[in-house]
């Protein structure tokens, strides 16, 4: 699903570090997903030095929201920045913290992926942007 999000004023404009744009990109995905109506459950939870940015609940299925924020399109995509190495990461995040909540729901791995240019702020939703067993 790709939308656009209009802001009168760009938030960004004096951010100076990537820490600070995923920050801000966080906070972007956490509203798009809410006004699907997912419920946000967890966000940057650290499992040893992996991390996830976002844990959703859609239903009964706990989502995992890798976010990727970029301002412009000239190195790419924003998902296409999720590689194989994050997403082994993502698994093994998502695995710790399923053990430790006891879920017993349905999982899925999706990306947010936002791009900024000027004011204006593309948001596209990959649900089942991967796929993983565990078991």
């Amino acid at each position: 699903m790709l939308v656009d999000v209009f802001f009168s004023t760009c938030v960004m404009a004096n951010s100076k570090t990537s820490n600070k744009h995923g920050r801000f990109g966080e906070s972007l995905a956490t509203g798009y997903l809410r006004s699907l109506g997912y419920f946000i459950l967890e966000r940057n939870w650290r499992c040893q030095h992996k991390e996830i940015d976002l844990i959703a609940s859609d239903g009964e299925t706990a989502v995992f929201v890798e976010v990727k924020f970029r301002t412009g399109k000239q190195y790419g995509e924003a998902e296409e920045f999720v590689d194989e190495r994050k997403m082994n990461f993502m698994i093994d995040a998502a695995d710790q913290w399923l053990e430790k909540t006891n879920w017993e729901g349905d999982l899925r791995f999706d990306i947010v992926a936002i791009t900024a240019e000027n004011s204006k702020y593309q948001i596209e939703h990959i649900p089942n942007a991967f796929q993983a067993d565990l078991s």
